[in-house]
């Protein structure tokens, strides 16, 4: 699937590819931790959001400084998220 997700952004497959994101956003599996590092330190919004997710949803603790380093974006959904994201995931 990671696969594919580059393959449809390298094409500039825009709906493809947010869907892809968008179900890797909820997978569940210790694997995705590297792809959701990845996914943090995006320059695209939509892919630090759903970095946000994939870390949050699956509970990895080790990206909260990553998460941390978007709180204060100036971008207000952005920083909720962070902000609710390292909540769940128990940090200060």
């Amino acid at each position: 699937i990671v696969a594919a997700l580059e393959e449809a952004k390298k094409e500039k497959r825009t709906a493809l590819y947010n869907g892809l994101l968008k179900t890797l956003s909820v997978a569940k599996s210790e694997a995705l931790e590297d792809f959701a590092r990845r996914l943090l330190g995006s320059e695209e919004l939509t892919e630090k959001l759903y970095g946000i997710e994939l870390a949050r949803g699956n509970g990895f603790r080790s990206l909260e400084n990553e998460i941390r380093k978007l709180v204060d974006d100036k971008n207000v959904t952005l920083s909720r998220r962070a902000k609710d994201a390292l909540a769940a995931l128990g940090s200060p």
